[in-house]
């Protein structure tokens, strides 16, 4: 190359360079060819994906100049790349590159060039299915709509060497310029990526060696089955139950609205020579209006939800088809078995995994993907998570959600929006701004928890309909854990869980979690008690889904992506014992407490009521005294927190030894409950949201070089010192000492904190604890003895 060449090239973008390095193979300008790739895989700001490409090209290179060596040593760091199509080539490569060279010893004076009949295409990469395979699926698509087979063959056409975009020349060039998509990337170009490092932070020991980018494709249905009926009640009573619960939440809070803006004019009445005595209006119930306006609000969803989440543009089937056919073949079954009109795909450049849908009739839906789905996902596992989605479209859950969902937006919305803009105003600005920041979150806090029970009701149903919907349960296994874990990555990464991760919530397929491995889904799927430790979450563990699914597969004989069965010999069943209720009992602390309180309240008010009905005066108060319906529930709730502080806070000795692996004890021991408090002193980098949005103590993180893990933290003031709390230390390295504990997720309940200048910060959660039992027994015991 000469001088002007190599300025010329070193403006091309890395898909230019590409480009130029494979017309020059082509053309077998070799000399050329090895100087692109080398400039692009040497370069620092060169992306992983471009760098890799690169990788491949001179890979081929060498193997068209017989320099079989550098060939062999370049492909063997492929065999260990997360993607399976990438290991794949490279193994046929090498295959290739051995059989080459026993010819050329055999025949002396071979040429390279002539053997090279391994390099069907012009270009020298090989697709994974022939080029003609249209065609055949084609024909099986109208022979057979029943079929599942012909969705791996259309999948499968599309997986092309990760190398070249435009390998098949103009017609991939006009097929990309027809795309509207705001990033020209292949759709297998980032499917299995490792994911980017976090800051300040190494690589997560747990997830190096496994992960679902690593996990076996597994089995899948050639022919569609069903799994039988299903028990639809608890779905249907959820429903039930949640709906008007919302409505009295929002009524309520309307009318305390008005309750504090009534109570405001008649201060300022009696303060200022002015008549601002409120109208009748402040007074009124306002059911009806209530009614209205949150019907108003479902109706006009689809137009509303836009305006919240700003979608880049539409995707069109024919997008959507260059990252899974089988996606747009399913969806036209789907809609066309319902005689619903094809969903609009509406796409998000986050580069966050998100997918959701709202509306209240199809023909009203809309489906929300993200970039960062798109490209994550191999096109079974978007096919399989793009029917677990549309299975919603059937149910009263989908409107529900669609207008919850909508209330929730708006409180986070205003919440982050007003933590953010008062982080540089002065200091009343700065507070108005944080008290009114965290007023919205209380609002988004409370409104999240009136639907968490459907949204965890309804997830089992829709794993299965998903699963009869494709055949292939064990894509959608594969989806949900790679979602799961690019979710929490991305929290690692951030330090705090991303708005639009929090908001959507409840509408998300998973919630983040860095699980990689069949040991740290273990508790969630074995543990007794997950399902009650989960019971303030809006998803169920992913561990339990996950064996589900991979049940489902097991009773249609499927060979699995995740294999539970060596575990579950290990574990035993997975029913509640006698031992696990009193666990569960003493977990409860003041819950447990409470409903025992208010028990024995409840039976001494009936022994009042028959001691009444015999003229036996002696118990005859009892159902008078309508105080003990009100202390005992207080006694109980007081004895049982008090009764608990001891399991719950067990001494950690000065000696413990800090050592990271300790997490990984909470992170695949299926046994644990938040009564195991595991001492435990580990070092890290303290992560958390930005001051204003903290003031609840809503997120504090430890990054490890295990991964992020959640921090509870209770200083002398209790609850007020979150106004405050760690934000003197965040982003500072530093040594927490706590406990351990294992629930929904794993999170270290504070004891001390050490920073690397020795100063040590003490958390005061068992003396809080302490104090507010005494608190509520004490009052408990004065109200019992006052009557009433």
């Amino acid at each position: 190359m000469t001088s002007e060449d190599i300025c010329m090239d070193l403006e091309r973008s890395p898909d230019q360079l590409i480009k130029a390095g494979l017309a020059a193979l082509k053309h077998k300008d070799y000399g050329r060819a090895i100087a692109l790739f080398q400039q692009l895989h040497q370069a620092d700001d060169t992306s992983t994906a471009h760098r890799l490409k690169a990788q491949m090209g001179l890979i081929r290179v060498y193997a068209a100049q017989g320099a079989t060596q550098q060939a062999q040593a370049l492909c063997q760091p492929l065999l260990k790349n997360r993607s399976q199509t990438i290991r794949q080539w490279a193994q046929e490569q090498l295959h290739q590159l051995a059989s080459t060279a026993s010819q050329d010893a055999i025949e002396s004076g071979a040429n390279p060039s002539s053997t090279s009949g391994f390099v069907p295409e012009a270009t020298g990469f090989i697709p994974l299915t022939p080029n003609n395979a249209a065609a055949d699926v084609g024909e099986n698509i109208a022979t057979s709509p029943s079929s599942l087979f012909h969705y791996q063959t259309l999948n499968s056409e599309r997986k092309l060497s990760a190398i070249d975009t435009h390998a098949h020349g103009s017609s991939a060039e006009a097929n990309s310029s027809a795309t509207p998509s705001p990033r020209q990337v292949a759709p297998a170009e980032k499917f299995n990526q490792p994911p980017p490092q976090p800051p300040r932070a190494r690589a997560s020991k747990v997830t190096t060696d496994d992960g679902p980018h690593q996990w076996p494709q597994g089995d899948r249905l050639s022919t569609l089955k069903s799994l039988g009926k299903v028990n639809g009640g608890p779905l249907w009573i959820a429903q039930l139950v949640t709906v008007p619960m919302l409505f009295f939440v929002v009524r309520w809070l309307w009318q305390v609205a008005l309750a504090v803006i009534r109570s405001y004019l008649q201060f300022l009445d009696r303060l200022l020579p002015l008549d601002l005595r409120p109208a009748s209006f402040f007074w009124q119930p306002h059911t009806w209006a209530v009614l209205i306006c949150l019907s108003l609000l479902t109706i006009a969803a689809p137009w509303l939800w836009p305006l919240w989440l700003r979608p880049a543009e539409t995707v069109t089937s024919t997008a959507l088809e260059k990252y899974s056919p089988e996606a747009v073949q399913l969806l036209r079954r789907f809609c066309n078995k319902r005689r619903w009109p094809l969903p609009k795909i509406q796409l998000l450049t986050s580069d966050l995994p998100i997918i959701v849908s709202y509306g209240w009739r199809p023909r009203y839906g809309r489906l929300v993907v993200s970039q960062g789905l798109l490209d994550g996902l191999a096109p079974d596992e978007l096919a399989a998570i793009i029917m677990y989605e549309m299975s919603h479209w059937s149910n009263w859950d989908w409107v529900f959600f669609s207008t919850h969902g909508l209330l929730l937006q708006s409180c986070h919305r205003v919440y982050w929006f007003l933590a953010r803009w008062g982080e540089s105003r002065p200091f009343i600005l700065k507070n108005t701004a944080g008290t009114f920041a965290t007023l919205s979150y209380g609002i988004f806090w409370l409104l999240a928890q009136v639907g968490c029970g459907l949204a965890r009701t309804r997830i089992p149903y829709r794993d299965r309909s998903a699963a009869e919907l494709t055949g292939n349960p064990n894509g959608l296994v594969r989806a949900l854990a790679k979602l799961s874990l690019a979710m929490g990555k991305a929290v690692q990464t951030q330090g705090y869980t991303p708005p639009l991760l929090e908001s959507l919530e409840l509408m998300l397929p998973v919630s983040p979690d860095e699980s990689t491995s069949i040991q740290q889904f273990a508790w969630g799927a074995f543990n007794p008690l997950r399902h009650w430790l989960s019971i303030n979450q809006g998803h169920p563990p992913l561990g339990d889904r996950l064996y589900t699914l991979s049940a489902y597969g097991r009773h249609w004989r499927l060979k699995p992506s995740l294999n539970f069965a060596q575990l579950s010999l290990k574990q035993g069943p997975r029913h509640f014992s006698r031992r696990d209720w009193q666990t569960l009992l003493m977990q409860g602390g003041a819950w447990s407490g409470l409903v025992v309180g208010l028990g024995v309240a409840l039976l001494m008010w009936l022994v009042g009521a028959i001691a009444t009905s015999l003229d036996f005066p002696l118990l005859a108060w009892l159902h008078r005294d309508f105080s003990i319906l009100v202390s005992m529930p207080l006694i109980g709730a007081a004895t049982g927190q008090l009764l608990r502080i001891n399991t719950f806070f067990p001494e950690i000795a000065p000696s413990l030894a800090a050592h990271e692996s300790q997490l990984t004890i909470g992170q695949t021991n299926p046994k644990l409950t938040p009564l195991s408090s595991i001492p435990i002193k580990i070092n890290g980098t303290l992560t958390g949201r930005p001051l204003l949005a903290n003031w609840l103590g809503q997120e504090w993180r430890l990054r490890t070089s295990y991964g992020s893990i959640k921090l509870h933290h209770t200083s002398y003031f209790g609850p007020l010192s979150n106004l405050m709390g760690l934000n003197p230390l965040r982003n500072q390295s530093l040594q927490v000492t706590g406990w351990l504990r294992r629930g929904h997720h794993l999170w270290i309940d504070i004891e001390r904190l050490r920073t690397p200048r020795n100063h040590i910060t003490l958390a005061q959660h068992p003396s809080w604890s302490f104090t507010i039992s005494f608190l509520l027994l004490g009052y408990g015991l004065w109200i019992m003895f006052r009557g009433g």
